[in-house]
């Protein structure tokens, strides 16, 4: 098991967070983006990076060209960066994959050719190294390390020398997808090849006061469980289900507005509840 995270041993500028889900339609994308925005609106340089396969923070960011690995493999001169302006301040959405179920035969390309995958590791590698304080990683469902896309992407950002990295988990309120998270939580954190340490846990799109209340009493003893330091609850809202307009027009979430406060000032001594 991963150890206690004090963010005051932290070795800023950067900061890696991999936000994951067990499966899609829990609003991990939506997470990584609003964190990114809020991050960015208090004065942090943020690169949000689009490992998942539908590329839904692309689409939002408005990016409708083909990913990093994509040009790549293809040999295209893409505009797979854009940067994202918020109410105070700007962040860069990277379209690393996010080319849908090509991407299986993008890796057996680049498996096969060893020029195309130091390409892409040189790539992303002088993207991350631009000075940016935080590097989120919106992920597919079930992302591990085993997969080869995020082995080169972690290859990419050892060579930053920061070697921290760390976990947001995102769940829905059903219990069966919250045990199931549980479960994901510890094969991740088994896996001697995940470098990540285990940070938050957002339970999101909560339906009603009763089930809030439920989730209230229940999720300190689920953060124990995880060895997580922050727990977030977020009711369910109409207006982000199934959003598919422009960040402009995505309402933001206190809650993470509360996280990435969170993020920038304090040390993690007790568990914390974030409403």
């Amino acid at each position: 098991m991963k150890g206690k995270v004090y963010f005051s041993d932290l070795n800023f500028p950067l900061m890696r967070i991999s936000v994951v889900s067990t499966k899609g339609g829990v609003g991990k994308s939506t997470i990584a983006i609003s964190l990114s925005r809020e991050l960015a609106d208090r004065g942090k340089r943020v690169l949000l990076v689009d490992m998942d396969l539908s590329g839904f923070s692309s689409l939002i960011a408005g990016i409708r060209e083909q990913g990093l690995i994509s040009s790549t493999v293809d040999g295209n001169d893409s505009n797979y960066l854009r940067e994202v302006h918020t109410g105070n301040g700007t962040f860069t959405v990277l379209k690393f994959c996010g080319d849908g179920p090509r991407l299986r035969r993008d890796l057996e390309v680049i498996r096969d050719n060893e020029f195309l995958r130091e390409e892409v590791i040189e790539a992303y590698s002088s993207i991350i190294s631009r000075g940016y304080d935080f590097v989120i990683l919106d992920n597919r469902p079930l992302a591990n390390p085993q997969e080869e896309e995020a082995g080169i992407e972690w290859e990419a950002f050892r060579d930053t020398k920061q070697e921290e990295s760390y976990r947001i988990y995102v769940t829905d309120a059903s219990e069966f997808d919250i045990e199931d998270t549980i479960r994901y939580h510890e094969w991740l954190d088994k896996d001697p090849r995940d470098n990540t340490f285990p940070l938050t846990l957002v339970i999101n799109m909560i339906p009603g006061k009763e089930r809030i209340e439920e989730m209230r009493s229940k999720i300190k003893d689920v953060m124990k469980r995880m060895s997580v330091r922050i727990g977030v609850l977020i009711p369910f809202i109409e207006e982000l289900f199934e959003y598919s307009g422009s960040l402009d027009g995505m309402p933001r979430l206190e809650q993470v507005g509360k996280l990435a406060q969170r993020l920038l000032d304090s040390s993690l001594e007790d568990y914390i509840v974030i409403e």
